[in-house]
This record gives structure tokens, C-alpha cells and sequence, in this order.
């Protein structure tokens, strides 16, 4: 990998008509030294200058004798990016303004070639998306199944994969709401990863020189990676997901001439006659000792929706509640009770409160499709104030 750059930046400034050292190219990276990397489309939310935060602490990161580090950058921003091309440029700066730029290193022309280089020959993948915004992640995929341990924020696949064991996790912004706050926050977490937790496993040597523990996370890192995250996978759960329930869906949807998809049809233009009238009126909570509420009381649940000379059953109405956490959510239904001459129509329920601390519900109306084919829903009101 070494070689491969040294030659590409040297063949780059060759035909760019600058002149400079050959001697000076070779000295570009060194193969004992911790390498970090970060490959990918430089756009503003990949934040690929996160690392420049502190530049003074960076600057001591890159500086350190005992422990020697280095960074390899390369990408490309869309040609509309003007944010992204920034980013590449601040970058650049920094390892020419600072005299760092055998070991702070950006290559050019980023091609799937030089892709095959890094994620071979990097000791580390660093990934800093602003969460929730990752996709995937495919360039971390790729390295972690070569062995290269990943340090990412997590966001999109390496929540799924990192056990502790097969690489590290930025996660200091997630208890900030501030977003420069957060951001600061991310900086010098990454910044104390690699201070002391990645640069010690990696130089930590036994007597032939091998870094045993680091070895260790390598293979951890080619298990997990490669046994979660590859084509077989894909390939086995988009067919028993989607494609197979598809071709059933097909199936009864055109059985008997159709008569599936004709009921669906009929059901759509009953909600498209109503919809633009609908609207939920109020909701009402009522507490065994609204003084003193607490987890395990039941709550009862009165909402009042207005449906016009709409049928009844082509609405469901339900409570979404919402506790201990942005991911506890649960879906509960009300019942018909009464209709009121000013077609105001009430529903009813009742549940548990499930925790303590903040929580939040509130109520929606969609239409009530029972098909176990047509689940979509395009169709949803919520109580607004």
C-alpha cells in the first residue's frame, strides 16, 4: 500500500509538471507506524474533518515518537459539493501548513484501485457520520473482513456488528443535544481512543515483535464482519423477506379474477371520499390519582375523532406510547364506543404505564386496511394542537 501511493503521488506530481524530490516521496509514510484511514465521498455529513477539531492535539497525536501515527485520506466530493470539496481542502492544508504531510496524507483520484489498496493495507477504518444519517457503511465492511479494525460512530451497520472486541465505537455525541457541543465532544473522544486505547494494543509487542492482542481483534474482526455482512446474507434474506412474499402476494392478489385486489381498490376510494374531512377532535387521559402517577398504573384513553358520514370500520384509531427511550414504542388500539349527532365519533382504551421518567403518546387515525398484503399506509392524522 505504502509503495502504491509513494508511486501515485509521485506519478501525479510528474504529470502536473511539479518538481520535486523523488527522495522526498519515499519518505512518505512509514510501514511500522499505526495507520489509520478514511476513504469515502467527502460530503459536509461524513464530517472527514472532525479530526481537525483540536489541531493541537492532533498535532501531538502525529508527533508522538513512541507511539507513531499516521493518517491516509481519499474520496471524492460530488462536483456540485462545494462543502465537500472544503472539507479535502482543509484537510490538505492542514499536513502542508503544519509540515505533516508525509504521514498526514490525501490521494488523489480516488478509484476503486486505490480503495483495494487502503482497505488492505490500513490498521484502522474511521468512520464519523452524523448519526442518524449512514446508510450502511460498505467501506467499513470491506476493511473489517481484511482484517482492519473499525472505529466508528454508531450509525448505520456497525451498531449491528461491534461486539467490544472487534474494534472501538464513537459515541460521546450521543448524550448532547447540542450539536457543536457533540461534535467537540466526538473530537476528543477519538482523540483519547487512539492516545490510549488503539496506539497502546497496536505497539504493544511480545518478544518476536508481533502484537498479539492486536492480532487477536484482527481475526474477531474478519469473524464477525465476514460472517454478518456479505452477499450470502443479503442475497438469503432479500429473497425470504421480499422476493418470496411478493410472488405470494401475487398470488392471491389475482386469485379468483383479481378478487383480492379489487377489494383493496374499493377500500382506497372509500378512504379517498373521507380523508380530507377527517380530523382528530381531542384526547382525554384519565389517571387513577393524577397527583401521584406512577410505572404499572392504568390509564384510561378517550379520543374523539370527527369522520363525517364515514363508515366507521374503514378507520382504526390508535394511542403510539412511547417510553423509557426513543425505541420502546408501542401501538395500541381503541375500541368504538358511541357516535354523537355532530359526527363526532368516540374511541376508547386502556394500558399500563410501563416506566418511569419522561414519556410521551399521542393518538393517530389511518385507515383500518386488514389485508395481510396491503400494509402500506399513506393515509395518517395525528392530534395536533
Amino acid at each position: 500500500m505504502i509503495t502504491f501511493i509513494r508511486d501515485r503521488i509521485q506519478k501525479l506530481e510528474n504529470e502536473r509538471g511539479i518538481v520535486s524530490s523523488a527522495t522526498n516521496k519515499k519518505s512518505y509514510l512509514h510501514a511500522k507506524y499505526l495507520t489509520i484511514g478514511f476513504a469515502r465521498r467527502f460530503a459536509e455529513y461524513k464530517r472527514a474533518n472532525l479530526l481537525l477539531k483540536n489541531p493541537e492535539r492532533l498535532l501531538r497525536i502525529l508527533s508522538n515518537t513512541e507511539r507513531p501515527v499516521q493518517f491516509i485520506f481519499a474520496g471524492k466530493a460530488h462536483p456540485a459539493d462545494v462543502e465537500g470539496k472544503k472539507l479535502i481542502k482543509n484537510l490538505i492544508e492542514f499536513g502542508r501548513q503544519n509540515n505533516v504531510e508525509d504521514r498526514f496524507v490525501f490521494i488523489e483520484g480516488y478509484d476503486m484501485n486505490v480503495a483495494r489498496h487502503i482497505v488492505q493495507g490500513c490498521d484502522v477504518w474511521l468512520n464519523t457520520p452524523v448519526k442518524p444519517m449512514e446508510a450502511s457503511g460498505t467501506s467499513g465492511m470491506k476493511a473489517g473482513i481484511n482484517g482492519v479494525l473499525n472505529c466508528s460512530v454508531l450509525d448505520g451497520w456497525w451498531p449491528e456488528c461491534y461486539d467490544g472486541t472487534n474494534g472501538w465505537a464513537i459515541n460521546a455525541g450521543d448524550f448532547y443535544t447540542d450539536y457543536a457541543t457533540a461534535q467537540t465532544m466526538e473530537a476528543e473522544q477519538i482523540y483519547d481512543l487512539i492516545e490510549y486505547d488503539i496506539a497502546p494494543i497496536f505497539f504493544e509487542r511480545d518478544a518476536a515483535d508481533q502484537p498479539l492482542k492486536w492480532i487477536n481483534m484482527m481475526k474477531r474482526s474478519i469473524y464477525t464482519v465476514g460472517r454478518g455482512f456479505n452477499m450470502h446474507r443479503m442475497v438469503d434474506e432479500y429473497t425470504k423477506l421480499f422476493y418470496i412474499p411478493a410472488i405470494h402476494a401475487v398470488h392471491k392478489l389475482t386469485a379468483d379474477k383479481n378478487k383480492e385486489l379489487k377489494n383493496i381498490i374499493n377500500l382506497r376510494h372509500q378512504v379517498d371520499k373521507y380523508w380530507s374531512k377527517i380530523y382528530i377532535k381531542d384526547f382525554f387521559l384519565k389517571f387513577p390519582d393524577p397527583e401521584n402517577v406512577t410505572s404499572g398504573n392504568t390509564v384510561s384513553i378517550d379520543a374523539y375523532v370527527y369522520l363525517d358520514e364515514a363508515d366507521k370500520a374503514l378507520f382504526s384509531v390508535e394511542v403510539v406510547y412511547q417510553y423509557d427511550g426513543v425505541d420502546n414504542v408501542e401501538i395500541i388500539p381503541l375500541t368504538y364506543k358511541e357516535k354523537y349527532p355532530d359526527k363526532i365519533v368516540k374511541f376508547e382504551t386502556k394500558f399500563k404505564i410501563k416506566a418511569s421518567g419522561p414519556q410521551n403518546l399521542n393518538i393517530r387515525v389511518k385507515p383500518a386496511f386488514t389485508s395481510d398484503i396491503y400494509k402500506e399506509c399513506h393515509y395518517i392524522k395525528w392530534r395536533t394542537k
